[in-house]
């Protein structure tokens, strides 16, 4: 069979869409679709060689891996999306009813950054204010690694900070 043939009968025959039922469930015309894209993609001669031996085995492992691996195509559009959303669901949640800060944990916290060290506290309104230890690095000259340790180290000590207070 020639190219043209081959794709002809992957997209008519009803077998590959199963495959994808079955493994992709939701995603099935997703999957369908972006499989589409690869297999039209392959060369003639590759595609040509692969029908000789067995395309549907080909195609259900191509299936298999698209919607398993993290690393795929496949996932990168489709799935990663949906992980993170279900992951932080409950955060974003808390976001859209918008909560007022717990004032006497401002008040702690703001307590706990002036009994740290000078320099300590001095990075870490500086990480507050830039939002990245890359420009704090770039506007102080401090290599990135010290700043990057200088705020967790300042991070954990307030926390204990805080902890004593209550």
């Amino acid at each position: 069979m020639k190219r043209d043939d081959i794709i002809r009968a992957f997209t008519t025959d009803p077998d590959y869409r199963k495959i994808c039922n079955q493994i992709g469930g939701l995603y099935a015309d997703d999957l369908y679709q972006e499989l589409a894209l690869v297999m039209l993609e392959l060369p003639g001669d590759k595609l040509e060689r692969i029908n000789e031996t067995c395309i549907k085995c080909f195609y259900w492992k191509l299936a298999k891996h698209q919607f398993c691996s993290r690393n795929s195509a496949f996932h990168k559009k489709y799935r990663r999306d949906a992980e993170v959303i279900r992951e932080h669901a409950n955060d974003i949640v808390l976001v859209g009813q918008s909560t007022l800060p717990d004032i006497d944990l401002v008040d702690k916290v703001n307590r706990a950054i002036k009994d740290v060290y000078w320099y300590d506290s001095g990075i870490l309104s500086l990480y507050a204010e830039k939002g990245t230890l890359r420009e704090v690095a770039d506007c102080t000259g401090i290599p990135i690694k010290s700043i990057h340790d200088t705020v967790n180290n300042a991070r954990k000590i307030i926390k204990k900070k805080i902890k004593k207070y209550e």
